[in-house]
């Protein structure tokens, strides 16, 4: 049980997908006061390749993250052209 405990404790805290980087992503967001958006995309990029997805392999999940990040590029672009955040065209 203690295996197991400490194990997910790693994973939130400790994640293999963003403590690879000599800057853990949350933490250059954080200190450069990123928007939810752009960190969203800092956060998916950086990770992409690394987190797998259940049911994908790593090329599919890796396009995963980046569609991820797409979609905040996306939205804040609909968003600085008037539109709602979420209108898909």
């Amino acid at each position: 049980m203690s295996t197991m405990r400490s194990r997910k404790k790693d994973q939130v805290k400790s994640p293999s997908h963003y403590t690879r980087w000599a800057i853990e992503p949350i933490v250059y967001i954080m200190r450069n006061n990123f928007e939810f958006w752009r960190g969203n995309v800092v956060k998916y990029v950086s990770r992409a390749g690394s987190k797998m997805y259940d049911g994908q392999d790593i090329t599919q999940s890796e396009i995963t993250d980046l569609k991820k990040a797409i979609r905040y590029c996306e939205m804040r672009i609909n968003q600085l052209e008037g539109k709602e955040p979420n209108d898909i065209e």
